[in-house]
């Protein structure tokens, strides 16, 4: 099974793209992740970011395997601990569908992506730049497919 990381907006800052490869590359033996980058609309008018999230929820919808289970990253979504998130991945990846987990734009995702989505987790109670979930997300999967196959990691 593969995981897809979707996030809107580009990773401009080359430690963030070197991060990213590095932590795909050590998924790579446990499952493939691909990391799909959806383009973030310009605010047009900064306090009303309605418009934009509306079009990245379009191509948010047009990225999305049929099928998939959408995570939202969001702070007000459900916390774990890593051995816990370990045995949520587990659950997740034994039923067959396809994951997706969802790093929205700084202005937040639509009411409809959030709608759409069949459950959000929290990385951290603490905001991180997106630049910085991506890549605390990555970290989490990979120490999660760690504690599941009992290697050595997670202390």
């Amino acid at each position: 099974m593969k995981i897809a990381v979707l996030c809107v907006g580009k990773a401009r800052e080359a430690w963030v793209r070197e991060a990213q490869e590095k932590y795909r590359k050590f998924l790579s033996p446990f499952l493939p992740v691909e990391i799909v980058e959806i383009p973030e609309e310009k605010l047009s008018d900064p306090g009303r970011p309605e418009g934009a999230l509306k079009k990245e929820a379009a191509r948010i919808a047009a990225r999305l395997k049929e099928g998939s289970r959408l995570v939202l990253l969001d702070a007000g979504g459900r916390s774990f601990d890593s051995r816990k998130f370990a045995g949520w991945l587990e659950k997740r990846l034994g039923e067959g569908k396809p994951l997706a987990f969802l790093v929205g734009s700084a202005t937040g995702v639509a009411d409809e992506v959030r709608a759409r989505a069949d459950e959000a987790i929290s990385l951290s109670p603490l905001t991180f730049p997106h630049d910085l979930a991506r890549i605390v997300l990555l970290e989490q999967l990979y120490r999660a497919m760690t504690i599941l196959r009992g290697k050595m990691y997670h202390y």
